[in-house]
């Protein structure tokens, strides 16, 4: 089940998924758009068990639920990307995301953390969910205008200046702990720590140079992170309501599979705003006319002379505006002609100088700029032979070069401009 609308809630459900307890906080809203916390309530049971006591007596179609989720519930990793890609970052993740990390058959929702540059790549943050994860939480949530799943890790910034840039560790058991990593204000990676990955942790934070560690409750720690710098951050069962009081104040909430739309943004409200004053404006001269009957009088005897000289000039104006017409039109097509690049052109001369071990899946053209996908025995041979191409100009890779596992074949993404 995926719930996707967009219509604006008036009531949101938002639920922390703990291993063995649910903590929900319930939001209504006010006049002027605004969010009220109106009720705290902590629940003795796991996700979805407790969905029957959280749901009852709620009215769905007037409800978005949003529900935040540990590290067990969803993937993250980082991938690298050349600068190139640029605007064409997303839909290079969605293709690598369905081409190399799942199979075919599934399905995966993907939130985009923000892109850390080096001096070539950009190495992009990818927190991902496939469709059984998302349907094990929402599969009895029928009915509601939406269901929005969010990492948790995203909000522990807003918690307090001393989480803006540190490693955080969240509890999920006595023996298991959730860690985020921010860096400049944002979260770049997300992992689970135990007992057995605990050199690990160590090498890892001594190599990315962050030293200030930030542990989230008020729990003993377990032995086996005694020794370690460990700053102590008490939200006193408050963490959920905290998150919230952020969530109220925000547009939009970027989730899986749909952005939570909670208000419309500033540029919607200038627009409403606009139509109210268009609209004041537009009555205002009927008042006017009551008034001022002499005038309109002699708006009529006007308007009856520019009739009779209208009929005289229409003619001419007609004719006028014919021949601007087709000037308008010629220079249009004028410039067609010059823009247009003939796809029979580009798919001939790929055909002709793509090797024979080579297969091209996917093809895009959009004016000068072409877009092919596809696998190769060898992609930097085929790269090489492109180049030399008369009618190419230019010729990059926009993700990095992948084996497919079945075929062994290498699974190219490429961009070509055109002379």
């Amino acid at each position: 089940m995926s719930i996707i609308n967009l219509k604006y809630p008036k009531y949101i459900i938002i639920a922390l998924l703990k291993e063995n307890t649910t903590e929900v906080v319930r939001l209504k809203k006010k006049p002027w758009q605004k969010w009220e916390i109106f009720k705290y309530e902590t629940f003795e049971s796991s996700w979805p068990e407790v969905i029957p006591e959280v749901t009852k007596g709620v009215e769905r179609k007037k409800t978005a639920i949003l529900l935040l989720v540990l590290r067990n519930r969803y993937q993250a990793h980082q991938e690298t990307y050349p600068k190139v890609v640029g605007e064409h970052l997303e839909n290079a993740v969605q293709y690598d995301l369905n081409e190399i990390f799942l199979s075919a058959e599934d399905n995966i929702n993907f939130i985009l953390g923000k892109p850390i540059e080096t001096k070539d790549n950009l190495v992009v943050p990818i927190f991902s969910q496939t469709q059984e994860q998302y349907q094990l939480l929402t599969g009895n949530l029928e009915g509601f205008l939406q269901v929005c799943v969010v990492p948790a890790a995203q909000f522990y910034p807003y918690l307090g200046d001393e989480v803006k840039d540190c490693i955080v560790l969240f509890p999920m058991n006595h023996r298991m702990f959730e860690v985020a990593i921010y860096a400049n204000g944002s979260l770049r990676d997300v992992f689970m720590l135990e007992e057995d990955n605990i050199d690990y942790f160590k090498t890892y934070i001594t190599s990315i140079g962050i030293e200030n560690i930030v542990y989230i409750g008020s729990s003993e720690l377990p032995h086996f992170l005694k020794g370690l710098k460990i700053k102590f951050l008490n939200t006193d069962n408050t963490l959920l309501k905290r998150i919230s009081e952020y969530i109220a104040k925000q547009e939009v909430i970027k989730g899986w599979p749909q952005d939570l739309l909670l208000k419309p943004s500033k540029i919607v409200l200038g627009y409403f705003l606009v139509a109210i004053l268009v609209g004041i404006y537009a009555i205002y001269p009927m008042f006017l006319s009551f008034e001022h009957k002499h005038l309109i009088k002699q708006v009529k005897v006007v308007s009856q002379e520019l009739q009779k000289t209208e009929k005289q000039w229409k003619p001419i104006e007609r004719i006028q505006k014919e021949v601007e017409e087709l000037k308008t039109l010629n220079n249009k097509i004028e410039h067609i002609k010059q823009e247009v690049v003939s796809p029979l052109k580009v798919l001939k001369i790929l055909t002709e100088t793509t090797p024979d071990d080579t297969w091209i899946s996917y093809f895009k053209l959009k004016k000068k700029i072409i877009i092919i996908r596809g696998e190769s025995g060898s992609v930097a041979n085929f790269l090489e032979v492109i180049s030399k191409v008369p009618a190419f100009q230019e010729v990059k890779l926009l993700s990095p070069v992948r084996k497919k596992a079945k075929t062994q074949k290498e699974l190219f993404n490429v961009q070509i401009k055109l002379k």
